[in-house]
C-alpha cells in the first residue's frame, strides 16, 4: 500500500513567461502583455505546465516498500529521505515477480543534472538523493524495497517518470465571461505519442493563494457542463472559488485512473500571477546555433530579463520538437544561474547539441516552461525541497539553423623549381 500525501511546493519569487518569440535575425521581440509597472493589480495571464511525473511520500514507519508503475524505456525513479538531509538511501528495486531487478544506471550522493529534463527542472534534491534509470522488460508494477535503507528517515519522497507518453497539462486562466471573475483550472490528460485523450480519470485540484488563506479543493470534470464545454475530450476543468487578489494563485492537480491496463497517477502544477512581480522576463534575442565539425554543438538562446534588485537568479526552460508522428516530444533542458545587478540584463540558455542529436528531432523547436527564479529569496523564505516548481507556459518557435556556407578546399600551390 502506498501512502500519498499532499505535496507542498515552493513557488514564491518565480517570474513566469507567457509569450516569447525568437527569430534567427532581426529585432528583439518584446513581451506584449507582461506585468504592468507601478500597478498593484493587473489582468491575470494564463500559465501552463506539462507533467509526466508521479510523486508521493512513503511513510517508513508504516511500510517497508512502495509500488511504482514503470512502462517504457528510459524510466526514472528518484528517492530521497525527508528531514534527514545527510542520510543515505540504500534501496532495492524488485520486478513484478518480486525478483531483484538491476537498473540500467544508479546515481547516489549526487543528482545527475540533465539526466532527465523534467526532473532536473522541477525537483531540487539533497545531495543524498538516489536516481535509478530503468528500462523495464515489460510494463508492470515494480517495488521499491526500503527494508535496508538504514537512513534514520521516517519518510521518503519518491518521484517517478514511467517512460511512457502519458502527460497531464495543467493550466490556470481567467474566465472573461465569469461574472465573479474566478479563475478556471484545466487539466488535459493525453498520450503525447498519438494525441489520444485519457478518459474516466478522477481529477482534483488544491488551490492556494500566495497571499495566504486556507487551501481550496475542487473536483475537475470532463462532462461538457464544466467550464470546458466539450465532453470526452480529456480536458477536465472547474471554477476555482477563490477571490483574485494580490500575489499568485498556485494549484496542485492530482489525476488517478487506468491506462494500458495499469494504474496511472500524475501530479501537475500551474500558477496564475495576479500582481506585479519584482522581476520578469522581457523577451529573447536571436538564437545562435554553434557548430563544430561533427554538427550542431549547441543552441544558445539569450533571454532579456528585468530585475528590480540585485541578486542570484536562475533561468530555466525546456526545448521540445515534433516527432515524425506529429507528437510533441521533449528534446533538451537548460538552466543558467547568475549573480546580477538590478536593471535589464541578459541570461543565455545553452541547449547541448548532443541532447538534440539523441532526441532525433529536427528543427523547428519550441521553448516550453520557461521560468525565472530568485534563488536568494527562495533560500530565505523556504528551506525545504521544491517539487514541481511552477513554471510559465512559453511557445516560441526556433527557426531551422541557417546552412553553413561551404568553404572551398585550399590546395597547396607547388613552388617554382
Amino acid at each position: 500500500m502506498r501512502l500519498q500525501k499532499s505535496l507542498r511546493t515552493t513557488v514564491l519569487f518565480a517570474a513566469l513567461l507567457p509569450v516569447l518569440s525568437l527569430f534567427a535575425a532581426g529585432s528583439v521581440t518584446q513581451i506584449s502583455q507582461g506585468f504592468a509597472p507601478r500597478t498593484p493589480y493587473v489582468a491575470p495571464q494564463p500559465f501552463v505546465s506539462t507533467s509526466s511525473l508521479d510523486a508521493f511520500v512513503v511513510d517508513a514507519t508504516r511500510q517497508a516498500s512502495a509500488s511504482v508503475v514503470l512502462r517504457g524505456p528510459d524510466a526514472r525513479v528518484v528517492v530521497w529521505p525527508v528531514g534527514v538531509p545527510t542520510a543515505e538511501t540504500n534501496l532495492r528495486l524488485l520486478d513484478p515477480q518480486g525478483n531483484p531487478f538491476a537498473p540500467d544506471g544508479r546515481t547516489e550522493a549526487a543528482f545527475a543534472a540533465g539526466s532527465s529534463a523534467e526532473l532536473s527542472g522541477l525537483v531540487d534534491l539533497p545531495p543524498t538523493a538516489t536516481l535509478l534509470k530503468v528500462s523495464p522488460a515489460a510494463p508492470g508494477r515494480y517495488t521499491l524495497d526500503f527494508s535496508h535503507a538504514q537512513s534514520g528517515a521516517k519518510a521518503f519522497m519518491v518521484a517517478v517518470q514511467d517512460g511512457s507518453g502519458y502527460r497531464m497539462r495543467v493550466s490556470l486562466s481567467q474566465m472573461v465571461s465569469s461574472p465573479t471573475g474566478h479563475p478556471v483550472v484545466y487539466a488535459q490528460l493525453f498520450n503525447q505519442n498519438d494525441g489520444a485523450p485519457l478518459l474516466g480519470f478522477q481529477v482534483t485540484a488544491m488551490a492556494r493563494s500566495a497571499s495566504g488563506g486556507s487551501p481550496v479543493r475542487v473536483i475537475l470534470r470532463d462532462d461538457g457542463v464544466a467550464p470546458d464545454a466539450t465532453a470526452g475530450d480529456g480536458v477536465y476543468s472547474a471554477f476555482l472559488p477563490v477571490e483574485p487578489g494580490g500575489g499568485m494563485e498556485e494549484v496542485k492537480v492530482d489525476a488517478s485512473g487506468t491506462a494500458g491496463g495499469l494504474p496511472l497517477h500524475r501530479v501537475g502544477h500551474a500558477a496564475l500571477a495576479l500582481s506585479e512581480s519584482g522581476f520578469r522576463i522581457l523577451g529573447a534575442r536571436p538564437c545562435q546555433v554553434l557548430r563544430d565539425p561533427s554538427g550542431v554543438s549547441a543552441v544558445e538562446v539569450p533571454v532579456r530579463v528585468h530585475l528590480q534588485k540585485a541578486g542570484t537568479y536562475r533561468l530555466q526552460a525546456t526545448l521540445t520538437g515534433q516527432s515524425p508522428s506529429g507528437a510533441e516530444v521533449e528534446v533538451a533542458y537548460a538552466s543558467v544561474e547568475a549573480s546580477l545587478e538590478a536593471g535589464e540584463r541578459t541570461m543565455t540558455l545553452r541547449f547541448a547539441g548532443q541532447d538534440l542529436s539523441r532526441a532525433g528531432v529536427d528543427p523547428p523547436y519550441l521553448l516550453r516552461d520557461a521560468s525565472l527564479l530568485d534563488l536568494e529569496a527562495i533560500r530565505v523564505a523556504a528551506q525545504r525541497s521544491r517539487l514541481g516548481s511552477i513554471t510559465g507556459f512559453t511557445l516560441a518557435e526556433l527557426p531551422p539553423p541557417a546552412p553553413v556556407p561551404s568553404t572551398p578546399e585550399k590546395r597547396a600551390v607547388p613552388s617554382s623549381p
